[in-house]
């Protein structure tokens, strides 16, 4: 086996007790390329860069992109939130939408705090554009899903409390 890092080998090594799922996924890796047929998972990441088909960081990447399908969390709309992000601008959806994947991978996205008044584990993402300030109320804690609360175009320096009552209303039906 070809290996361009001996710390790779380590990683690699990792990787193969990690994910047997998604090894299982993938066929244990077989996969088709101007070489021919090339089974197993080490022919899956670990191909020689100077060789026709798919090099090393190709196939990590592979893995690193299936690792987070597998591992993303589905997000649950409450009440109207859907449909309010999708009255949001372009840029303000878009960037919505990139900070709840931030958060469906596990991560915690660029600008967010805490919103302990609604209740605990509730978070509330920030988002300026040049058309106002935006906010998405979630709640990643309860299970293996993003409850998506409330989305809201904010008016004034401090969340309005009917905001506040609607997003708490919401967090109770999930409770």
């Amino acid at each position: 086996m070809w290996n361009p890092d001996p710390r790779l080998s380590l990683h690699l090594t990792q990787l193969r007790q990690a994910v047997p799922l998604m090894w299982s996924i993938r066929g244990r890796g077989t996969f088709r390329h101007s070489g021919g047929w090339q089974h197993g998972f080490d022919a899956f990441f670990t191909r020689s860069p100077w060789r026709h088909g798919t090099t090393w960081k190709h196939g990590v990447d592979r893995l690193c992109h299936l690792w987070h399908i597998w591992k993303m969390k589905e997000v649950r709309w409450h009440g109207t939130s859907r449909s309010d992000i999708d009255a949001f601008p372009a840029d303000v959806r878009s960037d919505a939408g990139y900070q709840l994947y931030q958060v469906q991978i596990g991560n915690d996205p660029p600008d967010w705090k805490p919103m302990a008044s609604i209740g605990p584990g509730v978070r509330e993402i920030r988002i300026r554009d040049a058309s106002g300030i935006y906010r998405v109320i979630y709640l990643a804690t309860v299970g293996d899903f993003i409850h998506v609360l409330h989305a809201f175009q904010k008016k004034t320096q401090t969340t309005a409390l009917r905001d506040i009552k609607l997003a708490k209303a919401r967090l109770n039906q999930i409770r």
